[in-house]
């Protein structure tokens, strides 16, 4: 009797086990950014590839010193996304790549290519490297 109740306590912890493992997998994928920087409240705007020579870009995520934020939910299937993040500080992050944004919240289409409208502009967006096959991948604006 002994041994088979030894036995049911093993099943159920490595049911626990089981379980626990199960729920891990199924967290939500996404491209997650964080300020981790000094510089005060931080906008973050992003561009991604929408089809074979098309970019889309939006904006604005706004994040608080030491808060992160989803820029991108679902997974991630393209190595390579580009950003620009600008702080109140008037501090920026931004790189070599031109996409336009909006001085609202926006999201364009063919963002690589045209950018109309009064409060449009290109700004030089900063490329970022996910890595190979990553589902998720968390930015940390330092």
């Amino acid at each position: 009797m002994g041994k088979y109740l030894g036995l049911i306590a093993l099943t159920a912890i490595a049911a626990g086990i089981i379980t626990r493992f199960s729920f891990a997998t199924s967290a939500k994928t996404k491209l997650e950014i964080c300020n981790r920087s000094d510089e005060g409240t931080v906008q973050v705007a992003i561009a991604y590839p929408s089809g074979k020579h098309d970019w889309n870009s939006q904006g604005w995520l706004s994040l608080k010193e030491g808060e992160c934020g989803t820029m991108l939910e679902g997974n991630l299937t393209n190595r390579y996304y580009y950003y620009f993040a600008r702080a109140a500080s008037a501090y920026s992050w931004k790189g070599e790549h031109r996409f336009c944004v909006s001085s609202r919240k926006f999201a364009f289409v063919k963002a690589d290519r045209q950018c109309k409208g009064a409060n449009s502009r290109w700004e030089n967006f900063r490329e970022l490297d996910t890595g190979r096959d990553v589902t998720n991948f968390t930015l940390n604006l330092e």
